[in-house]
């Protein structure tokens, strides 16, 4: 009789671990992480910033990658497409696993130094006003984007206009490069 209770009692405990492993891993894939074998969502549909799928996507390569504020520039859905598609044509997978080793490449090149310190130069546009009176000291800004002496000039002339005073410099740069586009 002993020996019954102590096999029911195994059954159970058996049953209730694969019941708890069952748990957890359904638990884990609700969390939206998927594993680095898998393809991308983005690949398969056309998906925006805030579709779902995508935020699986973006969610499984926070998993094994640190993004900090500048770098989370790269998890934009044309960006990472761009990416898997280069490493396909050199016949990589289009794999989070293949991302995942392109971006840990990546962060090691000279090209990503670059990407950092124009995406900073960016941001700190977007936080100074424009200011005619200060044009010395900032236009280094716009040295740094490949402004000639002539677009420096004619920007300059730009941002005096009383109409562009409210402006920071990236919503300045933006409407001037919109008129030299439609000229």
């Amino acid at each position: 009789m002993k020996s019954v209770k102590k096999c029911d009692l195994s059954v159970f405990v058996l049953i209730f671990f694969c019941c708890l492993s069952f748990t957890l891993s359904a638990q884990e894939s609700r969390s939206g992480a998927r594993k680095l074998s898998d393809r991308p969502y983005f690949l398969e549909h056309e998906l925006k910033s805030k579709d779902s799928l995508f935020a699986v996507d973006t969610l499984t390569l926070k998993k094994y990658i640190t993004f900090d504020s500048l770098d989370v520039e790269l998890l934009k859905a044309p960006v990472l497409r761009e990416i898997l598609l280069g490493e396909a044509r050199i016949g990589r997978p289009a794999t989070y696993q293949t991302m995942v080793t392109y971006i840990a490449y990546y962060r090691q090149t000279v090209a990503y130094r670059e990407f950092r310190e124009n995406l900073s130069l960016f941001k700190r546009m977007e936080s100074l006003k424009v200011n005619p009176l200060n044009w010395e000291m900032d236009k280094v800004l716009f040295n740094r984007l490949g402004f000639t002496e002539s677009d420096l000039e004619d920007f300059k002339s730009y941002i005096s206009s009383p109409e562009h005073a409210d402006m920071n410099y990236k919503q300045a740069y933006i409407g001037y490069m919109n008129e030299i586009m439609a000229l």
